[in-house]
């Protein structure tokens, strides 16, 4: 699903021609569902197979008539074994293994998988990289995280669940019609329910990724999630501080682009959308709280913050996967929400009868919102994306 809004946008925004014709010539496909046909066949040896074996077999039948466009599309995502890979960039984009010419194997599948999607953006910032400086889509990370992950994969996925229901406002029409620079990335109000989202496509390096360094990786995440130091002495505001703002405005009343609510009878979500399954890993949106709540205590004496809800991370697929659950009255946004924080704040100290149960607990408690959702509601992505692929692969 993701790729495919991904796809559509290359294909069709004025700025991505050149890139998009680059990207395709790279892996000589004449379009990009040529692309998705020749990943989504390999992809599917591999996740349509019924063993659990790691390593799978790839082979192109001499006999077929793209015999020689296959294996060169193939090799074009054939490790360098003799190269060290950290945080396994290189692995990620060469998943395979080539034993000969028309025989390969799969090193990790899943690599495959993150192919289709997330490594479009590495390879397009590579090509884009080589461009002549006159013909590059300059500040290019910038532009794809605000017209692609928050203006298009954002607004369509949200638009998807909710349909018509709702008040809903994307962010680039209250910045436009109201003339505000602060805005949310996304607003949605069903009667006195506010969702305020801030959607965060974000990078950490490599380095960080695998230093198991505490205070570094935190580090990053608040430069990247909370705010910035400005060599002048101010500060950058960040999805936590963004998200605060906007609240106050809402308490106030004083938020442009909605009037319609009782400001003494509102709940507010604030939530911060990231892009990334890594950001799904425990204690993430434990950190994000911590800081969440100790601007919260700078708020109290001005504003009832009883109105605020607990901060939360969400996943963008958490709208793809479990949106048949979001759409049901049982599985609305603002039940998912309280019923994970309520379990991740219980008191283990009341509840653990041993320590060793009170460490287990504690671990359960630091999980991330789409694995809480996965303990009560099991998505079958393999039977996701079968279905999706068979779209693709020729008979």
């Amino acid at each position: 699903m993701k790729a495919i809004y991904l796809y559509e946008f290359l294909s069709s925004n004025e700025k991505t021609q050149l890139l998009y014709e680059k990207y395709l010539e790279y892996y000589n496909c004449a379009d990009w569902q040529e692309f998705m046909q020749f990943m989504t066949s390999f992809a599917y040896i591999y996740w349509g197979r019924d063993d659990d074996q790691t390593y799978v077999n790839l082979l192109v039948d001499p006999s077929d008539k793209e015999y020689d466009k296959k294996c060169e599309f193939i090799e074009k995502l054939v490790i360098d074994a003799g190269i060290e890979d950290m945080d396994f960039r290189i692995l990620r984009s060469h998943p395979i293994y080539k034993e000969s010419r028309g025989n390969y194997y799969f090193v990790y599948g899943y690599f495959l998988l993150e192919l289709i999607y997330k490594g479009v953006y590495f390879k397009l910032n590579e090509l884009n990289a080589k461009l002549p400086k006159n013909q590059q889509i300059k500040g290019f990370r910038s532009f794809y995280c605000d017209y692609f992950s928050e203006q298009t994969l954002l607004y369509n996925v949200l638009k998807d669940v909710y349909g018509k229901k709702y008040i809903q406002m994307p962010g680039d029409y209250i910045k436009n019609e109201f003339g505000i620079i602060a805005e949310p990335d996304y607003y949605i109000r069903n009667g006195n329910k506010i969702f305020l989202f801030e959607s965060k496509d974000i990078l950490i390096p490599s380095e960080t990724k695998v230093s198991n360094d505490y205070e570094n990786i935190s580090s990053e995440l608040k430069k990247r999630l909370y705010y910035e130091e400005k060599r002048n002495g101010g500060i950058d505001n960040k999805a936590v501080l963004q998200l605060l703002n906007n609240t106050q405005k809402i308490l106030r009343k004083t938020a442009e682009w909605d009037q319609g609510y009782k400001e003494k009878n509102i709940r507010i979500y604030p939530i911060i959308i990231l892009h990334d399954n890594i950001y799904n890993c425990p204690g993430i949106n434990d950190l994000v709280r911590m800081w969440f709540e100790e601007e919260l205590e700078k708020m109290r004496e001005e504003y009832d913050v009883s109105r605020i809800e607990n901060i939360t991370i969400i996943n963008i697929d958490v709208f793809i996967v479990y949106k048949d659950l979001l759409q049901k009255s049982e599985g609305s946004l603002d039940k998912m929400i309280s019923s994970y924080h309520k379990y991740v704040s219980e008191d283990i100290a009341k509840k653990a009868r041993t320590q060793e149960e009170a460490i287990k607990m504690y671990k359960d408690r630091i999980i991330s919102f789409e694995y809480y959702l996965s303990t009560k509601y099991s998505p079958d992505y393999k039977r996701m994306f079968m279905q999706v692929a068979k779209t693709y692969i020729k008979e």
